[in-house]
């Protein structure tokens, strides 16, 4: 069982922004999926959606804000921790506290790990004093977004894999305590860190558990969650209907969107015109608010 797509709208870094029948009925909700280019794979974009903005980020160094509901796009200076030689992270969200749109970017030099924050409000980058121990990042570099702070999962000085999280309030990082028990092999960095049902969870790649932090920084509240089948780098977009997931899966080798029942454990494939091999999902609630008025 397949659903087809409805309309679509195609804008640059590779990304399509759609209608499909899974969603239709939801007012004002666009389903994001980024596909990956054949010929320039390692050139695939992020893009990172926060209270009707999304955060783009290309291979070419260029970051900008930009909102598909009014079709307004905002250039971004780069960042001053930017580096072309060395690893980065990048995340986005909204700080309540100063209700301002906060674009969060980190290289690690070394054995260190440097922020920097661009407030859409003043309109320009600031850098954190602090220095980090962390010496790099496992998988992706897109951040998630809880609890008001950004979340990845690195590798600290003496090798441990971690949990950070970068507070969009506080600016400065914390710890978040992994799952007891949580397997990490040593020399191996197919892990994950993803959002399920709003909290936090880890994985490894192609297996069929993962592990969701039920409150926030609390390490007894880690529970353990199966799935029939290994979906594709912890990909968990959010979106949730009549108790269905979006995910992206790895069917016959293939990466697939699908709506999956963590209930009865089944699911059903989701295909959408023009994507051929989609690479991320995520979901997106209009708001008219301008990247380039803000």
């Amino acid at each position: 069982m397949s659903a087809n797509s409805e309309s679509d709208y195609e804008f640059s870094f590779e990304q399509k922004i759609c209608k499909s029948r899974d969603i239709k009925n939801l007012i004002n909700t666009w389903l994001i999926v980024g596909m990956l280019d054949s010929h320039r794979r390692q050139h695939t974009c992020l893009a990172i959606h926060s209270e009707g903005l999304l955060f783009m980020r290309s291979c070419y160094r260029e970051f900008s804000l930009f909102n598909p509901a009014i079709n307004q796009t905002k250039n971004l200076p780069c960042p001053p921790t930017y580096d072309m030689w060395t690893d980065e992270v990048c995340g986005f969200g909204f700080d309540v506290s100063t209700l301002d749109y906060k674009v969060v970017h980190g290289h690690f030099c070394g054995d260190e790990l440097r922020f920097s924050v661009y407030s859409l409000k003043t309109g320009s980058w600031r850098v954190i004093g602090s220095l980090y121990p962390y010496k790099r990042r496992t998988q992706g570099m897109e951040g998630r977004v809880v609890n008001g702070g950004v979340h990845w999962l690195v590798r600290s000085v003496s090798s441990s894999m971690v949990i950070i999280s970068f507070g969009l309030a506080e600016e400065d990082v914390r710890e978040i305590p992994m799952p007891p028990g949580f397997n990490v092999v040593e020399g191996e960095e197919d892990y994950y860190l993803s959002v399920f049902e709003g909290c936090l969870c880890v994985g490894k790649k192609d297996a069929l558990v993962f592990w969701v932090m039920k409150e926030y920084g609390v390490a007894k509240s880690w529970t353990r969650i199966s799935i029939t089948v290994p979906f594709s780098e912890g990909l968990l977009s959010g979106f949730v209907k009549k108790s269905r997931h979006l995910l992206l899966l790895e069917d016959q080798m293939q990466p697939q969107l699908a709506m999956y029942n963590f209930t009865k454990k089944s699911f059903h494939n989701l295909s959408i015109r023009g994507v051929r091999e989609p690479c991320s999902a995520g979901f997106y609630l209009e708001r008219l608010v301008s990247p380039n008025n803000y």
